[in-house]
């Protein structure tokens, strides 16, 4: 892979068993299950926009855009950042 843009986010992925898969998208990335969503998931329990991750400074956020968001096992409340 190429060098990323200074505004890109780097993810790495990993679906049960199967190999971690690294991931290079713009910021902000947006996860859901709907069309619009950087990152699918298809599961029907997730919104069309679940999750927003955005660049803070060298870091990232996590911003809930629908209820049931967890980061490490806490309750990320919607649009309030989480580091």
């Amino acid at each position: 892979m190429t060098d990323p843009s200074p505004r890109a986010l780097r993810l790495t992925v990993t679906i049960g068993s199967a190999p971690p898969r690294m991931l290079e998208l713009a910021s902000p990335v947006l996860c859901g299950s709907g069309r619009a969503a950087d990152v699918r998931v298809t599961d029907p329990a997730v919104a069309p926009i679940q999750l927003r991750l955005a660049r803070d400074g060298d870091g990232v956020v996590a911003i809930a855009v629908a209820p049931g968001v967890t980061v490490d096992g806490v309750a990320v409340a919607i649009d309030q950042p989480m580091a």
